[in-house]
């Protein structure tokens, strides 16, 4: 593992378990949040932040957390091992609100200048994602060698997987 892919939906785990394989494998850690948003959540223009995950695609190893299901097939051309943390929805959205309540106190950014709150949008987003989402990335993850890709459907296989390391 040396390129490595971690999708799944809001509240899933992604950033947790992207800096843990980050730490453990001694990879350089990209993530998509950090690319995207420009501080005060402002939006990186499209053009400017495609050629950003580019570049990050192009180098030697990493692990690279976030969706961008847009760009997710142009991604796992780079990549030779991909993370879908397909965990339920209830525990993502628990996981969210409770991220959101610590942030009051530890004031953690989601990215640089970018405080992680709890907007309607975002829960409304996270909780229809599933739906809207699933899907795509399932019929997405069916094009690529299954010796490439990784389902963990709750949080005892994301630590089984961990420990394993």
């Amino acid at each position: 593992m040396k390129r490595i892919i971690i999708i799944g939906s809001p509240g899933s785990g992604k950033s947790t378990v992207a800096k843990i394989l980050s730490a453990k494998l001694k990879l350089p850690l990209i993530q998509l949040d950090h690319l995207y948003w420009l501080p005060g959540r402002i939006r990186r223009p499209a053009e400017e932040f495609y050629d950003l995950m580019m570049q990050g695609c192009k180098q030697d190893a990493w692990v690279m957390d976030g969706n961008s299901i847009r760009h997710l097939t142009e991604r796992i051309a780079y990549a030779d091992t991909i993370i879908f943390l397909d965990i339920p929805r209830r525990t993502c959205l628990w996981r969210i609100i409770k991220r959101a309540f610590q942030s009051i106190f530890t004031k953690e950014e989601f990215a640089p200048g970018c405080p992680n709150t709890l907007t309607w949008e975002f829960v409304s987003w996270a909780w229809h994602w599933e739906k809207r989402y699933r899907n795509e990335i399932l019929r997405i993850l069916a094009t690529v060698p299954a010796n490439k890709v990784m389902m963990l459907k709750n949080t005892n296989q994301v630590d089984t997987f961990l420990a394993q390391l």
